[in-house]
């Protein structure tokens, strides 16, 4: 864990990368899957509530995150503020809650998404894609 504490606190933007110095986060990663199980403090501390709400998460955070941000650098003549960011964070935050409460839950419970269900969706979300392109193409 201190090895990506480092990470964290000690790199900079002046830190090449990459370099040998991406060894730093990726030998303590490594070690904390090799050696973080139950009963040490770094496994109690990943298996927290808190810890195990945020990796439920992650995955449709790590998806709403970088439109967001890209959009904001796109749409923003001069970089955005702070304030901005740390707002459209806090919102992909949100987003992917409900990502994972109203997608990824019932995507994977077989009695709500049969295949006929799921065909329809994916038709569904294809449309919705199309239309955003028509809609983007016309204006």
């Amino acid at each position: 864990m201190g090895l990506l504490l480092v990470s964290v606190f000690a790199f900079d933007k002046t830190t090449p990368f990459p370099s040998l110095y991406a060894m730093t986060p990726t030998l303590g990663t490594a070690l904390i899957i090799l050696f973080a199980v139950p009963g040490t403090a770094v496994g109690n501390l990943l298996a927290s509530r808190a810890l195990v709400g945020i990796g439920l998460v992650s995955y449709s955070a790590y998806l709403w995150h970088q439109p967001l941000l890209a959009f904001a650098r796109h749409a923003s003549e001069d970089q955005p503020t702070a304030g901005t960011m740390a707002g459209l964070v806090v919102a992909s935050l949100l987003l992917a809650v409900a990502s994972w409460r109203w997608v990824e839950v019932p995507a994977r419970d077989k009695g709500v998404l049969d295949r006929r269900n799921l065909i329809r969706m994916a038709l569904g979300g294809a449309a919705l894609i199309a239309a955003f392109g028509v809609a983007g193409i016309a204006t």
